[in-house]
């Protein structure tokens, strides 16, 4: 991330550089958390929220439908973007909320980790064991969720981008293909041992 992302991608949106903006990205689907963001941006507008990602209207329920059209000066849905737009965007705003109810490994928070940007994610399992209270910022529902994008915004929360940069740097192609490549070896090492034909202690 550097200062000219940031930059390219608050000029692109409006934004000013004292405004303090929240991000999401996602399809128009109830299961992450499109609610809640928008509960989110109504209950706190003196912060920014602006959501990524797409869904037709016509595959979508009402409930989704009036909350993509909901009027609030503090919001936006800015649809889909290239990946290098959504790079500035993960440069430019300050914080990455994840409010999905069930994932998989999800790969828009492995990105916003990467970009070394502070993260807020809902605390569910499939998280519970390797992203941890050291890498991001966790929350239950609506109302932590406002707690915690307060407190952060007051400064009142210790930094966790390089924690978070450190963990999805394990998920690196090369790390993997490492690792992977250390599991064949001691597998073939047993296998040698195992038919007598390996080297002997």
């Amino acid at each position: 991330a550097t200062d000219a992302m940031r930059k390219q991608f608050r000029e692109a949106y409006g934004y000013n550089e004292q405004d303090k903006i929240v991000m999401a990205v996602g399809h128009y689907i109830k299961r992450k958390g499109i609610l809640d963001f928008v509960e989110l941006a109504k209950r706190l507008p003196e912060y920014k929220f602006i959501w990524f990602g797409y869904t037709s209207m016509v595959e979508i329920p009402s409930e989704i439908q009036e909350a993509v059209k909901v009027d609030l000066p503090n919001l936006q849905f800015a649809g889909y973007i290239p990946a290098e737009e959504l790079r500035n965007a993960y440069a430019g705003v300050d914080l990455f909320l994840f409010p999905t109810y069930e994932e998989t490994e999800g790969i828009v928070l492995l990105e916003a980790m990467a970009m070394q940007q502070n993260i807020l994610l809902r605390d569910i399992p499939i998280y519970s064991e390797y992203i941890s209270g050291e890498h991001v910022y966790k929350a239950a529902d609506v109302v932590s969720f406002a707690e915690t994008i307060t407190k952060f915004f007051n400064g009142e929360l210790p930094t966790l981008v390089f924690n978070a940069y450190e963990e999805v740097k394990k998920r690196d192609i090369n790390q993997v293909g490492e690792q992977l490549r250390a599991l064949y070896a001691q597998t073939l090492s047993r296998y040698h041992d195992v038919m007598g034909d390996g080297p002997t202690p």
